[in-house]
């Protein structure tokens, strides 16, 4: 079972999402690490993912690389949440799977290593990931 404050893989996926982000690592180092390692997400009421529709930039989950990380999201990251709040931990791949088309997901919000992935960029293969 998952160390529930995040994994070994975790400091790994913030050290590569930060090259990624001055062009020194590609989306496909970003999904080798993010694909073995557990993430966690706010659950929805049903079973699912929590989509927010942003205006003008598309709908998104975030995704969080440790418990410390959603805690400082769902507190001090701008959301209304103000109690405990419900969350789920699985593979990023498995996330990945769950998303519906045409979502994206925000890793680690708020975080100097928070990293948006679109939508096209989440299935491997499609072609142009600039």
């Amino acid at each position: 079972m998952a160390s529930h404050r995040g994994t070994p893989d975790a400091g790994n996926f913030a050290t590569v999402s930060r090259a990624f982000g001055c062009g020194a690592a590609s989306v496909d180092a970003l999904r080798n690490v993010l694909d073995s390692m557990t993430v966690f997400a706010l659950r929805p009421a049903t079973p699912g993912v929590v989509v927010c529709e942003v205006p003008d930039f598309g709908r998104w989950v975030a995704a969080f690389t440790s418990l410390r990380c959603l805690a400082w999201f769902t507190t001090k990251g701008g959301t209304v949440e103000t109690g405990p709040v419900e969350w789920l931990s699985t593979s990023g791949a498995d996330l990945i799977e769950l998303l519906p088309a045409g979502v994206g997901m925000l890793i680690d919000p708020g975080q100097d290593h928070a990293v948006a992935l679109r939508p096209e960029w989440l299935r491997r293969n499609t072609g142009d990931q600039s």
